[in-house]
């Protein structure tokens, strides 16, 4: 599995514990490698929310806005 490919899996078995600090680790990590585009910060909760349920996408989502908030400071 690709880099991307692992850190997909695991943004997915985190979002599903609702695991916000490793959400966040996650999503930080992602972009600052280069895994993640800004674009995903919004596609992966959506789809998320399908699978995890919409209250722990609210969670992935929150952990990604703060992300995308400390990448526009």
């Amino acid at each position: 599995l690709s880099t991307r490919d692992r850190r997909l899996l695991i943004l997915g078995i985190v979002a599903a514990q609702g695991n916000d600090a490793i959400l966040k680790l996650q999503f930080s990590a992602g972009m600052a490698k280069g895994d993640l585009q800004e674009s995903d910060l919004t596609e992966i909760p959506i789809f998320l929310s399908q699978y995890a349920g919409f209250p722990l996408s609210v969670v992935a989502n929150t952990a990604a806005q703060k992300v995308r908030n400390d990448l526009s400071s």
